[in-house]
């Protein structure tokens, strides 16, 4: 088999169906190969089939990983993918990223960025903040309005998107970010990218879905109310009960330990949202850490 030639390197953005693509192109590796694409095996940090492990390869200035991942001689082509990449472009240390470049000298990079509209965009990025572990760095885990997160500026400087672009082709010495727009016709135009006949592979099924407007409004008065890591988990688990889905922080929830879920249910008391959907939704939780117990 050739070496390595071209690297495919998608960058996200978050939110933007990433881990949907992830996941397709972990589960047809074999498929891709024969078509001479290769998909290393995870080397990651989530709960996603992806390469977000090389964001502390960057951060470490440590390119053991990423020079293992072009080594595998399997095929023309290879593609990696973390959104951490785009999310986290402006924090990576200068030289690493000249580092990055010199491990991949001799491979052409592509970068492959895909977008998406504001509204839509901004809200799954604040309910996906609310659920994640606390970062105050950037606000996971707060009690941040949808408002506030959207002004914060590794939020603002992801809605540049041609400063983006342009911006992550000279960190990661690529030949061009091609851009994307989330939708009906993403899933064909990165096959067509990446060199793929997209007539013969299924198309990526719906995963890590956002929770809705009320769940992410519950979840953002816990983590007003200074509540802990492990309330935090319980209520998660409580959510991906009441509202079973595809997210990927809620499908991954342990069932929490006795004292936890009773630290939950104090904390749930406590709550006094305003809207109708977050009062029901509140309701259906309590229930559910404690059936048979709920009263008008």
């Amino acid at each position: 088999m050739p070496k390595p030639t071209r690297l495919f390197l998608h960058i996200g953005l978050p939110k933007t169906g990433t881990t949907a693509w992830q996941v397709w192109a972990d589960r047809h590796r074999a498929a891709l190969l024969a078509q001479g694409l290769d998909y290393p095996p995870a080397a990651t940090m989530t709960n996603a089939p992806n390469h977000s492990a090389i964001q502390q390869s960057l951060m470490h200035r440590d390119m053991r990983l990423p020079q293992a991942l072009l080594r595998r001689d399997l095929a023309a082509a290879v593609l990696l993918s973390a959104e951490g990449l785009s999310a986290n472009l402006r924090q990576f240390p200068p030289e690493a990223l000249a580092a990055f470049r010199a491990a991949v000298t001799g491979v052409e990079v592509v970068c492959v960025m895909v977008v998406r509209e504001t509204e839509g965009w901004l809200a799954s990025m604040h309910r996906q903040a609310m659920l994640n572990n606390a970062n105050p760095r950037l606000g996971f885990g707060s009690g941040e309005t949808a408002e506030i997160h959207a002004a914060r500026p590794n939020i603002r400087a992801m809605l540049d998107h041609t400063r983006l672009a342009t911006d992550a082709v000279a960190a990661f010495g690529a030949s061009r970010c091609a851009v994307i727009d989330y939708g009906p016709g993403a899933f064909a135009q990165f096959c067509a990218l990446l060199g793929l006949d997209a007539a013969g592979l299924p198309p990526p099924e719906r995963v890590n879905e956002s929770v809705s407007a009320e769940a992410a409004e519950l979840m953002r008065q816990v983590n007003a109310s200074g509540a802990d890591e492990s309330v935090r988990a319980a209520v998660r688990w409580l959510l991906q009960m009441a509202e079973p889905g595809t997210h990927n922080r809620l499908r991954h929830a342990g069932e929490p330990a006795a004292a936890a879920m009773a630290a939950a249910v104090a904390c749930l008391a406590r709550l006094r949202p305003d809207g109708a959907a977050e009062r029901a939704l509140l309701v259906r939780l309590t229930d559910l850490a404690m059936p048979g117990q709920h009263k008008d």
